[in-house]
């Protein structure tokens, strides 16, 4: 019962043995997840992944071989499964045996295959070893993923640390260039919201606080910390040049 699997060959009958199941599982359950879960986590720190990575390949094909080896790795397991339960279970063929294992880790628990009373230690070993196993292999997901968005975020944070020298050292050539150099205003306005959304992003703000700022035409930023701000008003109000054409003819 605090599996959540509940074959339904053994329930209670009467009424105060229903209300114990209750409350029993409302404490038991939530106890049993947890010990799961830190199982899972210490399992998943047990494991050499530093050693793993460097036998990963990298790009796109470094995901694919990840998941395939925790695919096989869940394969595996409810392989030996199926083969141990095919065993200590005379009148069962490896695909009822491999059945049972599957509908029994994921927790369904149809109850048309039941194993017989001399099994049930073992099924309920196995059933806690199956869920601390996938729970294993979802903790190192999550670990990667994290790992993957920390160096996003890093990322962002050293785009935005080098925006600002880059709007100045634009600033400069656009000033010190008596005007040849032409400037797209709407080009500037553009990076100065890619630098604003690093810097969102790099402070862990999300996306909701920088439309926000949008909508209301202010930022957290003071406008004379804004390195942006000059060269957007040298881009939006550069001066018109007058180009005059002599032409010389002997008519």
């Amino acid at each position: 019962m605090q599996q959540t699997t509940g074959y339904g060959n053994i329930a209670p009958s009467t009424v105060s043995g229903r209300v114990f199941c209750v409350v029993f599982a409302v404490v038991g359950i939530p106890l049993t997840l947890a010990v799961i879960a830190n199982l899972g986590e210490l399992l998943a720190s047990v494991l050499p992944t530093s050693s793993l990575e460097t036998l990963l390949p990298q790009g796109r094909l470094r995901t694919v071989v990840s998941v395939g080896c925790c695919l096989l790795l869940l394969l595996a397991y409810l392989t030996t499964g199926a083969c141990l339960f095919m065993l200590l279970e005379s009148d069962w063929k490896f695909l009822e045996a491999f059945y049972f294992c599957f509908i029994t880790t994921s927790t369904i628990g149809f109850g048309d295959l039941v194993p017989s009373a001399r099994s049930l230690l073992i099924c309920w070993a196995y059933i806690l070893a199956g869920l601390a196993l996938t729970t294993m292999v979802l903790e190192l997901v999550r670990r990667q993923y994290a790992a993957s968005w920390a160096r996003v975020r890093e990322l962002s944070a050293r785009l935005h640390t080098l925006s600002g020298p880059l709007a100045l050292a634009i600033r400069k050539m656009a000033e010190t260039g008596a005007g040849q150099v032409e400037m797209d205003a709407e080009l500037v306005a553009e990076l100065r919201q890619l630098d604003l959304a690093l810097a969102d992003e790099a402070a862990g703000g999300g996306g909701g606080r920088k439309e926000k700022d949008d909508k209301e035409g202010t930022h957290n930023n003071p406008v004379e910390d804004d390195p942006w701000a000059p060269l957007i008003a040298l881009a939006t109000n550069r001066r018109k040049r007058i180009t005059i054409f002599m032409y010389e003819s002997n008519v």
